[in-house]
């Protein structure tokens, strides 16, 4: 006799949730970077340098498509796909933070 209590059996709907709910939020955050730098007006020249190119490549390259096209072809990299996704969104947001805080002090 078990005290455990057995999971209960997964349907595609509760394995595509998060999915849909990664993909969304995703979208959101690159809506809300494109509204971060028409917000700044003539200041988002300060990202025309290394700045706007660690943002590009670094944050929405490597922190938002790459992790959303391994959530959609999670094959394309073997079993590496469920790891390096949630890092990559992680390096992102961290370079995201880096690229706001450092290229303030050049204003």
């Amino acid at each position: 006799m078990s005290i455990t209590p057995t999971p209960p059996p997964s349907s595609p709907t509760t394995t595509r949730t998060p999915r849909t709910a990664t993909a969304s939020s995703r979208a959101f955050e690159l809506i809300a970077i494109a509204a971060l730098v028409v917000s700044l007006g003539s200041l988002a020249r300060l990202w025309l340098s290394t700045w706007g190119v660690l943002l590009v490549l670094g944050v929405v390259l490597l922190g938002i498509l790459l992790p959303l096209v391994l959530y959609r072809r999670p094959q394309a990299v073997g079993g590496l796909a469920s790891t390096a996704a949630p890092v990559l969104v992680l390096l992102g947001g961290f370079l995201l933070r880096v690229v706001i805080i450092f290229s303030s002090e050049a204003v």
